[in-house]
């Protein structure tokens, strides 16, 4: 994997997790086998297929509690891992770049760590607009909780937030 050089990016949109409404990893579970096979001579790779299962430890999420969690995720963690990644977005982009971040929740506490993130990692938010993303018909299921609405972050960098240095796979 070769990462992108400082400052070259002039556009980033990204679909974050949403804090703790999928355990990505735990879905992964199902394609990882096929994907640790194919990728297992893969330099580039070995930190991602070294694992029986699909590596949980740096995944961008909050736990909710289940038998499988060995040690849960906080929203500290979110916004830990987001802040990172942010970072990243920010060493990539130029100064005159924008980010583009989606995103939707219904908790308070999610959107809270979303936004300081973008914050520490380096970027302002200059203006947002509302998506409808899912179709209330989809769900049948009456007790199903769905959100409606998503919404589209537009940031531009900060001038005072230049993260030295590539991050590697460990650190994000």
């Amino acid at each position: 994997i070769q990462p992108l050089q400082s400052g070259t990016a002039d556009l980033v949109v990204t679909d974050p997790p949403y804090f703790d409404t999928i355990t990505y990893a735990y879905l992964s579970d199902v394609f990882y086998p096929v994907y640790r096979t194919m990728l297992k001579d893969s330099d580039a790779w070995a930190d991602l297929t070294r694992f029986e299962c699909s590596p949980r430890d740096r995944e961008a999420i909050v736990d909710r509690p289940h038998r499988l969690v060995t040690d849960a995720k906080t929203g500290t963690h979110f916004k830990d891992v987001m802040t990172k990644s942010f970072a990243e977005c920010r060493r990539v982009i130029k100064d005159s770049g924008t980010m583009v971040v989606m995103y939707g929740h219904k908790k308070d506490e999610a959107w809270a760590a979303i936004l300081e993130a973008i914050d520490e990692g380096g970027f302002s938010i200059t203006s947002a607009t509302e998506l409808t993303s899912e179709r209330g018909a989809k769900f049948r299921h009456p007790e199903v909780d769905h959100l409606e609405d998503c919404v589209a972050l537009f940031c531009v960098p900060t001038s005072n937030a230049l993260p030295h240095g590539p991050l590697g796979l460990a650190d994000i």
